[in-house]
């Protein structure tokens, strides 16, 4: 089971934080977003330790929990361009990743993005 979203809502989320998450940093955290769902609730953070910006999307009820840390421009990479109403699934892939993936003119595309520690 995964957690499904538009890849337009996700496009939306990413475009914002980047505002405020920085690519070019010597805290690798500080370039990363928090993906948690909660309550049927896709919630999409990111910081720069001085504005915190949460990205809210509404999910179904039978979604799955997800609570993962990824690097912003990694994310943003993989869903560039494109239908943006296609539907993206994150499904986490162990305990260091997360898998992203989509389907393209009928072709399924999958990445794995390592994750951070919840702790850090």
């Amino acid at each position: 089971m995964s957690v499904r979203i538009m890849k337009q809502n996700l496009q939306e989320a990413l475009k914002g934080l980047a505002k405020v998450v920085c690519g070019k940093t010597t805290l690798l955290i500080l370039a990363c977003v928090r993906i948690k769902s909660e309550d049927n609730t896709l919630t999409i953070s990111g910081t720069d330790l001085e504005q915190w910006l949460d990205y809210r999307v509404p999910l179904p009820e039978n979604s799955e929990p997800l609570d993962c840390i990824v690097r912003l421009e990694a994310l943003k990479e993989f869903i560039n361009g494109g239908d943006g109403r296609n539907m993206l699934s994150f499904e986490m892939a162990g305990a260091n990743f997360v898998k992203l993936s989509m389907e393209i003119a009928g072709q399924k595309i999958e990445r794995l993005f390592e994750i951070m520690q919840l702790d850090d």
